[in-house]
Protein backbone atom coordinates (compact mmCIF):
# COMPACT_ATOMS: atom_id res chain seq x y z
CA UNK A 1 0.00 0.00 0.00
CA UNK A 2 2.96 2.34 0.50
CA UNK A 3 3.82 2.31 -3.22
CA UNK A 4 0.27 2.71 -4.54
CA UNK A 5 0.96 6.32 -5.62
CA UNK A 6 4.06 5.38 -7.65
CA UNK A 7 3.57 2.00 -9.32
CA UNK A 8 6.61 0.11 -10.55
CA UNK A 9 6.87 -1.06 -14.17
CA UNK A 10 6.50 -4.68 -13.07
CA UNK A 11 3.19 -3.90 -11.40
CA UNK A 12 1.93 -2.09 -14.50
CA UNK A 13 3.12 -4.94 -16.74
CA UNK A 14 1.39 -7.54 -14.56
CA UNK A 15 -1.82 -5.49 -14.54
CA UNK A 16 -1.91 -5.21 -18.34
CA UNK A 17 -0.92 -8.86 -18.79
CA UNK A 18 -3.74 -10.16 -16.62
CA UNK A 19 -6.21 -7.65 -18.08
CA UNK A 20 -5.32 -8.97 -21.54
CA UNK A 21 -5.80 -12.48 -20.18
CA UNK A 22 -9.29 -11.58 -18.98
CA UNK A 23 -10.21 -9.98 -22.31
CA UNK A 24 -9.04 -13.07 -24.19
CA UNK A 25 -11.06 -15.36 -21.96
CA UNK A 26 -14.19 -13.24 -22.41
CA UNK A 27 -13.72 -13.19 -26.20
CA UNK A 28 -13.16 -16.94 -26.30
CA UNK A 29 -16.36 -17.48 -24.31
CA UNK A 30 -18.37 -15.15 -26.56
CA UNK A 31 -17.15 -16.89 -29.72
CA UNK A 32 -17.95 -20.29 -28.22
CA UNK A 33 -21.52 -19.24 -27.45
CA UNK A 34 -21.93 -17.65 -30.89
CA UNK A 35 -20.65 -20.77 -32.61
CA UNK A 36 -23.17 -22.91 -30.77
CA UNK A 37 -26.14 -20.52 -31.14
CA UNK A 38 -25.62 -19.73 -34.82
CA UNK A 39 -24.23 -23.13 -35.85
CA UNK A 40 -21.41 -21.41 -37.68
CA UNK A 41 -18.08 -23.18 -37.64
CA UNK A 42 -16.03 -20.11 -38.60
CA UNK A 43 -16.68 -18.64 -35.15
CA UNK A 44 -14.67 -21.52 -33.70
CA UNK A 45 -11.40 -20.58 -35.42
CA UNK A 46 -10.94 -17.27 -33.51
CA UNK A 47 -11.90 -19.06 -30.29
CA UNK A 48 -9.36 -21.78 -30.92
CA UNK A 49 -6.67 -19.17 -31.63
CA UNK A 50 -7.52 -17.33 -28.40
CA UNK A 51 -7.50 -20.57 -26.43
CA UNK A 52 -4.13 -21.52 -27.93
CA UNK A 53 -2.75 -18.09 -26.98
CA UNK A 54 -4.06 -18.47 -23.45
CA UNK A 55 -2.51 -21.93 -23.24
CA UNK A 56 0.87 -20.62 -24.40
CA UNK A 57 0.79 -17.69 -21.96
CA UNK A 58 -0.29 -19.93 -19.10
CA UNK A 59 2.47 -22.41 -19.90
CA UNK A 60 5.12 -19.69 -19.97
CA UNK A 61 3.89 -18.24 -16.68
CA UNK A 62 3.81 -21.71 -15.12
CA UNK A 63 7.36 -22.49 -16.24
CA UNK A 64 8.68 -19.16 -14.94
CA UNK A 65 6.97 -19.67 -11.58
CA UNK A 66 8.18 -23.26 -11.41
CA UNK A 67 11.77 -22.22 -12.09
CA UNK A 68 11.50 -19.38 -9.57
CA UNK A 69 10.13 -21.50 -6.75
CA UNK A 70 12.35 -24.51 -7.49
CA UNK A 71 15.53 -22.59 -6.65
CA UNK A 72 16.12 -20.14 -9.47
CA UNK A 73 15.00 -17.11 -7.51
CA UNK A 74 18.54 -15.86 -6.93
CA UNK A 75 19.43 -15.73 -10.64
CA UNK A 76 16.03 -14.37 -11.62
CA UNK A 77 16.19 -11.65 -8.95
CA UNK A 78 19.67 -10.67 -10.13
CA UNK A 79 18.38 -10.38 -13.71
CA UNK A 80 15.47 -8.20 -12.57
CA UNK A 81 17.80 -6.00 -10.52
CA UNK A 82 20.14 -5.60 -13.51
CA UNK A 83 17.18 -4.52 -15.64
CA UNK A 84 16.05 -2.14 -12.94
CA UNK A 85 19.50 -0.54 -12.57
CA UNK A 86 19.80 0.23 -16.29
Amino acid sequence: METISSPHWTTVFAFFFFTFFLVCQVLASIFTVLAHKRSLAHYLIPRLILCAGLFICSTIAFIVMLIYFMGGEHKMNEAVFKLHDV
